[in-house]
């Protein structure tokens, strides 16, 4: 029987729907990266690149490949038993977490972040390659793109967010050829909100490196040649991952969506999330996993070191400029009271006590540890 036809026998709509019913529950609008615009930056209109030959353009990084040892390695602590798998899945088979597990984590809280939310919403290209028995040596392409919801909520563990990226992965094989119209359709939502707005693409290797890996005899003509694939995808913004033994990362953007040097900090983040993911111990909290490159947390606190005030204490800022002010523990005391310069202090500048002022930064002791100004 061709496999078209034994495709479509063995298709059940309903139990499709009652997965991406519960896998999009709670989703209204995608997530929306904030694009950082000052008076002198402006999205410009991209021309035709010689470099990428199209309109949009592409950032790329190359991983070590002790990173993706300790990835693999971290992944594989995280184990997911068939029976914790939803009953709509019809899935079997779940294992162990996998380096693509890993990156789909990253990019999560990524996106999530970038665009102020506990939850993200992003397409995954799938291979079509689980729909039926023998599907793996077919001819011909047979990928789709469905959304992953994430739950990414503070609290929430990284081996918490491994295991349920692990159970969404083998769930979504029975469906993964589902249409985008008919999600939308099934979960109630007008056929011009899109599900997302970024999406991820994860191959086990490159072409180039698939291509030389023919080339076994030390004077194959493979082992001089280089192959790349040229393509523009459709996503204001694509991550596609290579997982050679040095990954190759390429970020595909839309420079008349987003700046060139947003989409270079996004990738440093990006890398960053990945470091933090690969020696994070199974019970850390998702808002305790760093993002910030050393060089971008230290500029930043560099800005929210505050002036010295005239004729304050020299010793008042030693430790640090955190980023409250006013009684740490709650009470009713003047939050200006005692500070130096309080007549021009932060109240005097129309922050409230215990408003956010700046990146808070550890403190050893002094005014800000002990209650005091912490201006």
């Amino acid at each position: 029987m061709p496999l078209a036809r034994r495709w479509r026998k063995c298709q059940n709509s309903s139990t499709s729907q009652a997965f991406f019913r519960a896998h999009l529950e709670g989703f209204d609008t995608p997530n929306q990266i904030a694009r950082l615009t000052g008076p002198d930056d402006r999205p410009a209109v991209a021309a035709p690149d010689d470099a990428d030959h199209g309109r949009k353009q592409i950032l790329r990084r190359q991983l070590p490949a002790e990173l993706r040892r300790a990835l693999v390695q971290r992944a594989a602590q995280v184990t997911v038993a068939d029976e914790t798998l939803p009953e709509t899945s019809g899935a079997q088979g779940a294992g162990a977490a996998t380096l693509a597990n890993m990156i789909h984590a990253a990019w999560g809280l990524l996106v999530a972040r970038w665009s102020g939310r506990e939850m993200a919403v992003f397409g995954v290209t799938r291979s079509g390659r689980y729909l039926l028995e023998g599907c793996g040596r077919t001819v011909g392409c047979l990928i789709n793109t469905v959304p992953l919801h994430l739950h990414l909520s503070g609290s929430t563990t990284v081996d918490g967010l491994l295991a349920a990226l692990r159970r969404d992965a083998v769930a979504l094989r029975p469906h993964e050829q589902a249409s985008l119209a008919d999600m939308r359709r099934w979960c109630g939502l007008p056929g011009s909100v899109p599900l997302f707005d970024t999406m991820v693409m994860f191959e086990r290797d490159s072409l180039n490196m698939r291509m030389r890996s023919l080339g076994v005899e030390e004077d194959s003509p493979w082992q001089d040649r280089r192959v790349e694939l040229r393509e523009e995808g459709a996503m204001p913004l694509t991550l596609a991952v290579y997982g050679d033994a040095q990954p190759l990362v390429m970020l595909e953007y839309d420079p008349e969506v987003l700046l060139a040097s947003q989409v270079e900090r996004m990738l440093d983040h990006l890398c960053q999330l990945l470091q933090s993911l690969a020696t994070a111990p199974a019970d850390m909290a998702l808002r305790d996993l760093g993002m910030l490159p050393e060089a971008e947390a230290t500029q930043l606190l560099q800005q929210g070191r505050p002036e010295p005030a005239a004729g304050a204490d020299a010793g008042a800022g030693d430790g640090g400029s955190p980023a409250v002010y006013g009684n740490p523990a709650g009470g009713d005391g003047d939050a200006d009271a005692g500070c130096p310069g309080a007549a021009d202090g932060p109240r005097g500048r129309g922050v409230e006590p215990c408003r956010f002022a700046g990146p808070r930064r550890p403190s050893g002791g002094g005014p800000a540890g002990a209650g005091g100004c912490g201006w």
